[in-house]
């Protein structure tokens, strides 16, 4: 049985994808209906990792069911690795030579995979890392 916590915060989902689902009968809203998705993917990575296995399969269903309408698929393989996007920032023009350090990590959830990138902080692209 879900926590008080877990009932509240999928409450939170529910709402977003109602959200989701008025975007798409409003003449196809796509970009109110991706929103819906970030605003799932925010909420769900501040609680997520505080809560059930359960919890984080029904937010993960969630998410793939609304994704699949849109027809954004998932894969089972790490789509980018920490190397490929630093160096993809690199070529970037930042404000001040600043480049984000981020990594990606691949969290696993129910036999899924969901790449997910952090960033931790700026650096200049003279520093040494």
């Amino acid at each position: 049985m879900p926590s008080k916590e877990e009932t509240e915060h999928f409450a939170n989902i529910e709402v977003l994808v109602k959200k989701f689902e008025d975007a798409m009968e409003d003449d196809f809203n796509t970009a109110d209906a991706v929103s819906a998705i970030f605003e799932i993917v925010r909420e769900s990575n501040s609680t997520v990792k505080d809560f059930s296995a359960d919890y984080a399969k029904k937010v993960l269903k969630v998410l793939e069911d609304l994704c699949s309408v849109l027809g954004i698929e998932t894969t089972k393989e790490p789509r980018y690795t920490t190397k490929m996007v630093t160096e993809f920032l690199r070529t970037k023009p930042f404000a001040g030579q600043y480049v984000p350090k981020v990594s990606v990590q691949v969290l696993k959830i129910d036999g899924h995979e969901l790449d997910v990138l952090t960033i931790h902080r700026l650096y200049k692209s003279s520093d040494e890392e």
